[in-house]
């Protein structure tokens, strides 16, 4: 799509790529979700780079746990949100031309600290939470 939007020449466009903020560390028992989540975030970087010259802008979203029928088995969802809210959320990041909408505020800081773990303290975390969850 946004190769045709250049060769139309089409300008003031945006596409959207979901992620999560799962992304960035792997986490045990996660490791196959998070590995998917990266990489989504590191192509809407990447096509941001590569499309923004050309007038079209790249929004990652990073949601946290949102209330889904897929969410209500799981057995912990920090900060639940509502899909309606958001849905709300993540339509004004894109209508102010946000590149990166991550959310809630409070699990956003929550990953943040995660990612500024020393490795070796987030390796015996890891080695924590997977003894607590065995098994693949």
């Amino acid at each position: 799509m946004a190769r045709e939007w250049v060769r139309l020449g089409l300008r003031d466009r945006n596409m959207a790529v979901t992620s999560s903020l799962a992304a960035g560390r792997g986490m045990a028992m996660a490791g196959f979700y998070i590995a998917t989540k990266t990489a989504q975030l590191c192509l809407a970087q990447a096509m941001e780079a590569d499309l923004l010259p050309y007038g079209i802008g790249v929004t990652a979203i990073r949601p946290g746990f949102i209330r889904t029928d897929l969410t209500a088995k799981n057995k912990v969802t920090p900060f639940l949100m509502d899909a309606e809210v958001a849905a709300r959320v993540i339509w004004s990041g894109i209508e102010r031309g946000k590149s990166v909408i991550a959310f809630p505020t409070r699990m956003r800081f929550i990953c943040w600290i995660r990612d500024l773990i020393p490795m070796f303290l987030f390796r015996q975390l890891n080695l924590m939470i997977g003894r607590r969850r065995p098994g693949y």
